[in-house]
């Protein structure tokens, strides 16, 4: 079968399955210009559709199948086949030989109609590429647990092994070496994979040997890596330095705040550093600057409810009070 030269534009999938209208497609053109963005990309920022209806979309109306990658654990010969760079780049992962024979690789795509993606593939495994649908977050969330790790913690054991010999003689390590890629990839690593797992927080415990990285979801805390405990002072002076904190200040506690963009959603992170025993904890409470800002409507309120609210807003003067645990969603 000749999976891969279905030539149809976005535009028109969505509007013929309906997800959008020609009038919503003509906006999604015009704000697509010049910003950069492809225009699935653009209909999802603007909140004209979501990543779930494009792929429903391109499912039927291409004929593939769509797919759930978190039920799907994907054998290591596949996860071989392709550099994560180039995955990571078309956004798509292989998961699973075709059943109708070896010499075709199912492939997850968020864009099933890029032939440039499917060529490099082709190209680099010599096999024919079958492919099937999921969301941009799916595969990027199984990019992280598959090759997330891999590459930093390769450069990292190169670090740490340059820094342990160096430790005795050298006790400022916050110089230049703090913008070198491991500890800055780490980081950056660190803080998106806690978004596309939709962390609220990220926990960075200081032990006796060695330094525990844990994510709050859903309330709870998960322990997601562990590093050599060689690594926390970098780690902490890089996380004082783009949070905007005294770099040399070791035995006080210090707050601060960073805002970075993951998968194009600006995040505003809020850092705090706390002395222990065994080095400095940092805690960063992750929040999405989009959802800091809704209209009334999108609060939850019933409409009467809405209505009293606004006429108590019409008032001169008062105070609203707005209690909760940490976590229940005040801001």
């Amino acid at each position: 079968m000749d999976f891969n030269r279905k030539k149809l534009r976005l535009g028109d999938v969505l509007v013929n399955s309906g997800v959008i209208t020609a009038e919503q497609l003509q906006k999604g053109l015009e704000l697509q210009k010049g910003s950069g963005r492809k225009l699935g990309e653009t209909l999802v920022d603007e909140g004209i559709t979501t990543e779930e209806n494009i792929a429903k979309a391109l499912s039927s109306q291409l004929g593939y199948e769509m797919v759930d990658l978190q039920d799907i654990s994907i054998d290591e010969e596949i996860l071989n086949l392709v550099p994560p760079n180039i995955l990571k780049k078309h956004t798509m992962i292989p998961f699973e030989y075709s059943r109708t024979g070896m010499n075709v690789l199912r492939v997850a795509m968020s864009d099933p109609m890029n032939m440039a993606a499917m060529d490099d593939i082709n190209i680099i495994t010599n096999l024919q590429v079958e492919p099937v649908v999921a969301t941009p977050r799916d595969v990027m969330l199984a990019l992280d647990r598959y090759y997330g790790q891999a590459e930093v913690n390769s450069a990292l054991e190169e670090y740490v092994k340059e820094k342990t010999s160096q430790m005795a003689e050298q006790e400022d390590i916050y110089s230049d070496d703090i913008n070198n890629s491991p500890i800055v990839q780490l980081v950056k690593t660190m803080i998106e994979q806690a978004v596309r797992q939709r962390a609220s927080d990220i926990h960075i415990e200081p032990m006796e040997k060695q330094v525990r990285v844990r994510y709050r979801i859903d309330g709870a805390l998960y322990e997601k890596a562990t590093y050599n405990i060689s690594l926390l002072p970098a780690l902490v002076a890089r996380v004082k330095i783009i949070g905007g904190m005294d770099i040399s200040e070791k035995r006080k506690p210090q707050d601060g705040r960073i805002t970075q963009v993951v998968d194009r959603r600006e995040f505003d992170i809020r850092v705090s550093i706390l002395p222990t025993v065994y080095g400095e904890k940092i805690v960063m409470r992750l929040t999405s600057k989009n959802a800091l800002s809704r209209e009334k409507s999108q609060l939850g309120l019933k409409p009467h409810d809405l209505q009293r609210f606004d006429h108590i807003l019409k008032n001169p003067h008062g105070i609203l009070l707005v209690t909760g645990p940490t976590g229940s969603g005040k801001s």
